[in-house]
């Protein structure tokens, strides 16, 4: 677990959407996918409830 996963999940959990949260953030979408499956495989469980529309 980093900094920049639970910066990247804050920033996820306040905007609702990966999509904003790559541009708050300066990351690709794959790249943030990433960092939040590493963080979810660190904890052991899923973080967000994901949807084809929402997070």
């Amino acid at each position: 677990m980093t900094v920049k996963q639970i910066r990247a999940f804050l920033i996820v959990a306040q905007t609702l959407s990966f999509a904003q949260a790559c541009e708050r953030l300066h990351l690709s979408q794959p790249a943030l996918s990433l960092s939040i499956k590493a963080l979810e495989a660190n904890l052991g469980g899923a973080l967000f409830s994901r949807t084809t529309r929402t997070v």
